[in-house]
């Protein structure tokens, strides 16, 4: 998306989408990640974070990497788990 381009939120159908980062937490089984400062675009009125799938391969790579290290309640940022 070229910086003039602008879409609409489709969740809560009235924000607009823009560049930033949000905090996520995955969860499997009683294991929470909480992963910090993950970039996506955020809509403007409602918060609904979209991420694209080099983003999503990340996150998955860091959630698994806490559940492998045995990890029940962690915290990560986002980048500095991925160079």
């Amino acid at each position: 998306m070229t910086p003039v381009e602008v879409a609409a939120c489709v969740f809560c159908r009235v924000g607009e989408r823009r560049p930033g980062t949000t905090t996520i937490t995955l969860t499997r089984d009683e294991a929470a990640v909480v992963i910090r400062d993950v970039p996506a675009e955020v809509c403007d009125n409602c918060g609904h974070a979209y991420f694209d799938g080099t983003v999503v391969e990340a996150l998955e790579q860091i959630h698994e990497a806490a559940i492998d290290a045995g990890a029940k309640y962690a915290v990560r940022d986002f980048v500095t788990k991925v160079a």
